[in-house]
């Protein structure tokens, strides 16, 4: 059986405050684990798993409200049954990365127990999203697109922060209004194509050497294609730094 806490938003405020004058330099906090009267081991696991996950939501996103996320704790009702911990909790995350779902092992060397705790995070983001309908083939400008509140934990194919990163960007297949933009519905605009003359930069420790060549492929930014060097016709493999600009790099 799992207890469930759902972190009240007055609660989660309180905690978002301390980790605000935590950042601000105002106040030095140890991490402790109050332990009042009457107060179960499930009390201890899960706010004291609360209070480090606030920790690591607010390192991840310093400038996220409190109403744009919210959480829950499931502690096993086995817990009661454990004795208190005399010092704060270990807990590791198993994982460097915040996800929508995550078990932490929370321990207590003291006395000798570890509980594994489910835990299910919701964190809302602006994220780029199609203003109208939008048609494959479409090349993208600010007023196609817009920002709205998503949970990122559900974006598995990624999303965009900024309406000027798709700026230019073509539609690959048929958008709904809403529907979020990512870099599998939306493709980077072309840069150079396939015939185009650029200019190759080949780098080689702090010298730069120029040369003509001739692409040999489309390509977008950062995407290598072959090009043929129009002085040497040796083909070399660059990477498309700008409109009509390639580079690569010589041992």
């Amino acid at each position: 059986m799992l207890l469930t806490l759902h972190i009240s938003a007055q609660y989660r405020q309180s905690l978002a405050r301390v980790w605000i004058f935590l950042r601000m330099g105002a106040l030095i906090l140890l991490a402790t684990t109050v332990v009042a009267d009457g107060q179960s081991t499930i009390d201890q696991a899960r706010l004291h798993l609360a209070s480090e996950l606030e920790r690591r939501i607010h390192q991840n996103y310093p400038d996220i409200e409190s109403e744009h996320y919210d959480y829950s704790v499931q502690v096993q009702a086995a817990a009661a049954s454990l004795d208190l911990c005399p010092q704060p909790p270990t807990v590791d995350w198993r994982s460097q990365q915040l996800s929508s779902r995550m078990t932490p092992r929370i321990s207590c060397e003291a006395v000798g127990w570890q509980l594994f705790v489910p835990i299910t995070l919701s964190i809302r983001q602006p994220v780029v999203v199609a203003a109208t309908p939008l048609s494959r083939g479409q090349r993208l400008s600010s007023s196609d697109v817009e920002l709205r509140l998503e949970d990122i934990g559900t974006l598995r194919m990624g999303y965009f922060h900024k309406p000027e990163e798709v700026d230019g960007f073509q539609v690959a297949r048929n958008l709904r209004q809403g529907d979020v933009i990512n870099s599998y519905v939306v493709e980077a605009p072309t840069l150079i194509k396939r015939g185009d003359r650029v200019v190759i930069l080949a780098h080689s420790g702090g010298l730069t050497v120029r040369a003509l060549g001739e692409a040999m492929r489309d390509g977008q930014a950062g995407r290598q294609i072959p090009v043929r060097n129009l002085s040497s016709r040796s083909i070399v493999h660059a990477y498309i730094r700008d409109r009509g600009v390639v580079e690569i790099s010589v041992q």
